[in-house]
């Protein structure tokens, strides 16, 4: 995709994946109702090229993810924001699930541990293990201006430290938030690939 203007990118209930090459567009929106991410899943072919863009909003209920082997360079993010929020029915089921809970004591621990509540999701900033091929990533020369990860940045590989080689430099920021464990400021090569941390 080359030289596109987008409205309103959105998806309810699913991911939304940037693969192959994205080069000279515009969004002015992404609403994504688990991750935004950048690349394919278990597959070297569908990684990410996403050069010179601007992401004007971009918000991921679940994880702002990078798949291991994308190349996002030159981009500007104005807002990125990964949070929870919650659709009308998922409001509803928790109030049932408190009421119902509310009932005994032996009642409320058999239905939390039975229906639990869909309060808690990891709400990360990270770089996905993708491909057994451990190709090099790149997070490199973008802006970012502001970035609120509700809970950390991380790297999510299986085992651990088998991710492939990370080139994550030079990206300017203004604002980059996380949770109470404030790991993006403290995780490597996050703390030294954006500016303002």
């Amino acid at each position: 995709m080359k030289d596109v203007q987008l409205g309103w990118v959105q998806s309810l209930n699913s991911d939304i994946d940037f693969q192959g090459s994205i080069e000279r567009s515009q969004f002015c929106r992404v609403t994504a109702g688990e991750d935004v991410e950048f690349g394919g899943y278990g597959n070297h072919t569908c990684h990410a090229t996403v050069v010179n863009n601007v992401f004007h909003e971009m918000h991921a209920t679940d994880d702002v993810q990078f798949e291991e082997g994308t190349y996002v360079d030159s981009n500007i993010f104005f807002n990125v924001d990964v949070k929870r929020e919650f659709s009308p029915l998922e409001l509803l089921w928790n109030f049932w699930i408190l009421s119902l809970a509310a009932l005994s004591f032996t009642c409320r621990i058999s239905l939390l541990t039975r229906f639990p509540f869909r309060f808690l999701s990891e709400d990360d900033f990270k770089i996905q293990e993708d491909s057994p091929f451990n190709p090099t990533t790149y997070i490199r020369n973008n802006m970012f201006l502001n970035v609120n990860v509700e809970d950390k940045c991380r790297l999510d590989s299986d085992p651990p430290d088998t991710l492939g080689p990370l080139d994550v430099t030079n990206n300017y920021c203004v604002t980059f938030s996380d949770g109470p464990a404030n790991t993006c400021s403290t995780t490597s090569p996050f703390n030294s690939g954006f500016s303002c941390l």
